[in-house]
Order: structure tokens, then C-alpha cells, then sequence
């Protein structure tokens, strides 16, 4: 009987740790596994659990982020994180991912030269990608943006556009920009096409080394001059000498039968100087070089030592108005016009030059124009000064025009040489007053009267049938040698 109880006392024991042990359910729910869900360290029974219950679960994380193993490539625990460039694979060179249609499509990978082929494009609504180095970003930009492009190439390829000096420009190229005209640089890279010009273009120069009044009335400021200004059609960026400003004519511009002007700021300058051949202009040869209407002599222009003030030749045809030209010193002459070259005179100063220089000279067929006053005053006619070897001077068939017009005198002049020389040349349009074709005797003022000098000296040299010793001034006659004046 005591043993019998001892048993019962044992299974009574035993009886919870019985009841309390578990064991995995014969049968699941599809799509389950067997646990528990819960949070540490709490404990329970475990139960059928739904693989979307545990997935869900096991997703909370950071949005934006991707259950993935390490990003150093290398096996190890999956963990939450971003995506980085290592985890895409890689594709083929020069190659975009994405949708280059206009409409909704799945991503593909596409290459530039592989897309269809905008044959006309218009240029503020197509866009380009370009970089911004200055912020580092993408951007994008229409054609119109773009320097020196107003509209790209189109199917027919013909190019339209402007340059920095905001002048349509265009050409059409039958097969390719090979056959298309160019200016090439000393590098052989091509530049820009010329400009058109319009009429009334003035080109700014001003050699002084700061900024000066400018303009044919001197009404504006001109900045500071530049060898290859941005815009010297802008008074704010001239031009620093005029052979710039002439050699930017001849390579670069069209004058399309107008006449530019070179307006130089007021100031003296051996870089107004002009040494002009070579080649004329295209579209027109002609050039004006005017200083300042309202003050002819605000601007002047230095004949630098053993050069010329102005020298022309091979068809450059500048026109001088309203400004000086003085000597530096011992310079060969003012102006010189030499083998086809052509200058103009109108209101133009000349100050004394050295006994071995003449103001006005034309050589091998070269022409000298005086033509009296500009536009601004009928009284600013081309003006002499008081002492020179030869005031003017022909060799070898050169030509020196008065055109009927006057030659200012104000001071007796003293000549130390022959007031006329010429060598197998010609003096046309000489008046001894008023007339035909003449506006008044040729050579006028106070000064007249009071020249000392011989008038001339003639060898093989004509005047139009007038007598040299009629018309140019000094006290004493010359004899004029094989010649039928």
C-alpha cells in the first residue's frame, strides 16, 4: 500500500511538466512556418506564422534602402542600405540607361549616335545637355544660347547665325563645311565668317592708354583699347591702334557696299598711324578715318620717325577728316600715297615737319584727294602749317588732286626747298580762282601772301595747263624742265 501511494505521489509530480511540453503540429496552413512573432525577450507558445506576416516583419527599415549584402562586393550578412554604383552591372562604353521617347516605355540602354536624327532644329525649343563648370551641374541650353549660333545647321545644311558683333551671318555648304569659306587663324583653325556691316558701322580705337572722349563729335567715353577687343563696334571696347582696326576690316568684316568709319579718340598718338596694304576691303574699298567734327585737332595722329603718318598703297583707299597729323620728330613724311593706294583729305591739319619730310606725297601711280571741308564746317578746309622742305610732292606718274577745292594758308610758311616738286607726276585741279570747277584760288588765308621759298620745281611733271608759279606759293619762280604743265 505505502508503495502504491509513492507511484501516485511521482505521476501527480510529473503531471504539469507533461502537459507543458509541446510538439510540432501534424498538420500547417500553406504558405507558413512554425514560431513565434514578438519582441525580445518575451516568450510564448509557438504558432503557425504567414511568410507575408514574416516578411513584413523583417522589412521595417528606412525608406529608401535594400535588404543586400556588404558593399565591399565580399560575402557577409545582409543588411539595410543604400544603393551604390558596384550593385548595378555594367553596361556597354558611351552608353545611357533610360527612356529616350516622348511617351511612357520601359527603360532600355540607348547611345547617342543610335538615336534618330533631328534634322531640322529649332533653336529656342530643342535643348541641349551641356556642363556647368561653374556650379558643377547639368544643365541644358537651347541653340539660341550658344556663342556665335542664332540656329544650328539644318537639312539642307545651311548655317545662320551672329558673331560678337551681333551681325547676322550665314553660308550654305553644298556637302560640307569644307567647301564653306573661312578665315584661318595662324594655327590653321577656322575663325569666324565675316561680318556684315551696315551702313553708319563705326569701329572705336583709342590709343591713348586710358579711357578718352571719342566720337566724330566727341560726345562719348572710350574704355581702354585692346589689340582683339570683344565688340569694337562698342565706344566701351576700341580698338588700340588703327592698323588693328584697318587689319579687322580686311580679314574679318564685309562692308556690303557701305563705308566704315574709324572714329579715333581724342588724344596724339604714333598708334593712330596707318600702314595700310595689302589687300582693300570686301564689298567696298573705301574707309573713313575721321577724329572729332566739332574740334578737328583734338585728334592727332604722329608720323613716327622714319615712317609715315599715313602711308596707302595696293587699293587702300582711307578717307581722312577732321583731325591732324603731325611729326614725331624725324619722320619721312605725313602722307604717302603709293601704287594704287588712294587717300582722301577733308578738314585735315598738317602740323611742321623736318627738312627732309613732305606733308603730302604721292609716288608710282598713288593718288592724294583734297577735297576741302568736311561736312561739319564749310571753314575747316585742309590746313598747312609754317615750315617744310616741299609742301607737296609727285614722283614716278603719283597724283596730287585739289579737285578744285582751297587749301588753308593761316601763317607765312617758309620753304626751304620747293614748295611743288615733282618728278614725272601730276598736280590736278589747281585754280587760280574762282571758276569752272573752282571753288576759289587753290591755296587761301593770311599766310598766302607772306611764303617764302621757291614755288616749284618741275621735271616730266603736268598741272593741267596751269602754270606752277601762277598757283603755288613762295617769292620765287621756278623753271619748270621738260615738262608741258
Amino acid at each position: 500500500m505505502k508503495r502504491s501511494l509513492q507511484v501516485l505521489c511521482l505521476a501527480i509530480a510529473l503531471a504539469p511538466s507533461v502537459a507543458g511540453a509541446q510538439s510540432f503540429p501534424a498538420y500547417m496552413p500553406s504558405g507558413s512556418v512554425y514560431g513565434r512573432l514578438g519582441t525580445s525577450p518575451g516568450a510564448g507558445p509557438g504558432e503557425p506564422v504567414p511568410i507575408t506576416s514574416l516578411l513584413s516583419a523583417a522589412s521595417q527599415s528606412a525608406a529608401n534602402r535594400v535588404f543586400a549584402g556588404p558593399t565591399s562586393g565580399g560575402a557577409g550578412a545582409a543588411t539595410f542600405r543604400s544603393l551604390i554604383a558596384a550593385d548595378f552591372p555594367q553596361m556597354a562604353g558611351s552608353t545611357l540607361w533610360g527612356n529616350p521617347t516622348g511617351s511612357a516605355a520601359t527603360p532600355q540602354a540607348f547611345t547617342i549616335q543610335g538615336l534618330t536624327n533631328l534634322p531640322s532644329p529649332s533653336s529656342t525649343l530643342d535643348y541641349l545637355l551641356i556642363y556647368d563648370h561653374s556650379t558643377g551641374a547639368l544643365k541644358s541650353v537651347s541653340a539660341s544660347q550658344l556663342p556665335g549660333l542664332s540656329s544650328p545647321l539644318n537639312q539642307n545644311n545651311t548655317w545662320t547665325g551672329t558673331n560678337a558683333f551681333n551681325a547676322a551671318v550665314s553660308f550654305t555648304a553644298a556637302t560640307s563645311f569644307t567647301s564653306a569659306p573661312t578665315v584661318d587663324s595662324p594655327t590653321g583653325t577656322p575663325t569666324a565668317i565675316r561680318v556684315p556691316l551696315s551702313s553708319g558701322t563705326v569701329i572705336y580705337v583709342n590709343a591713348t592708354g586710358g579711357t578718352a572722349a571719342c566720337g566724330t563729335t566727341g560726345a562719348l567715353t572710350c574704355g581702354v583699347g585692346s589689340s582683339s577687343p570683344a565688340n569694337p563696334t562698342a565706344p566701351s571696347t576700341p580698338f588700340d591702334t588703327t592698323n588693328h582696326a584697318i587689319a579687322w576690316l580686311q580679314c574679318c568684316a564685309d562692308a556690303q557696299g557701305t563705308s566704315p568709319t574709324i572714329n579715333l579718340a581724342h588724344g596724339s598718338s604714333v598708334n593712330y598711324a596707318i600702314n595700310c596694304l595689302g589687300q582693300p576691303l570686301l564689298g567696298n574699298i573705301t574707309f573713313f578715318v575721321v577724329g572729332d567734327y566739332n574740334s578737328p585737332t583734338a585728334v592727332k595722329i604722329v608720323s613716327p620717325n622714319s615712317g609715315y603718318g599715313v602711308f596707302a598703297k595696293d587699293q587702300c583707299v582711307p578717307s581722312l577728316s577732321a583731325l591732324e597729323i603731325d611729326d614725331q620728330g624725324s619722320a619721312a613724311g605725313g602722307v604717302f600715297s603709293d601704287q594704287q593706294g588712294i587717300i582722301d583729305l577733308r578738314s585735315v591739319t598738317f602740323g611742321n615737319f623736318n627738312s627732309g619730310a613732305a606733308p603730302i606725297i604721292a609716288w608710282n601711280g598713288g593718288k592724294v584727294n583734297l577735297l576741302g571741308a568736311d561736312a561739319s564746317s564749310p571753314s575747316r578746309l585742309n590746313t598747312l602749317g609754317t615750315s617744310y622742305v616741299q609742301a607737296v610732292q609727285v614722283q614716278f606718274a603719283g597724283i596730287i588732286d585739289f579737285n578744285g577745292q582751297q587749301v588753308s594758308i593761316p601763317s607765312a610758311m617758309t620753304i626751304s626747298g620747293n614748295f611743288a616738286y615733282g618728278a614725272g607726276g601730276y598736280f590736278k585741279g589747281l585754280c587760280t580762282g574762282a571758276g569752272a570747277g573752282c571753288v576759289g584760288a587753290t591755296f587761301t588765308g593770311a599766310g598766302v601772301a607772306g611764303t617764302t621759298g621757291s614755288r616749284c620745281a618741275y621735271a616730266n611733271t603736268y598741272s593741267g595747263g596751269t602754270n606752277p608759279n601762277s598757283v603755288f606759293p613762295g617769292n620765287a619762280n621756278c623753271t619748270p624742265t621738260t615738262s608741258t604743265y
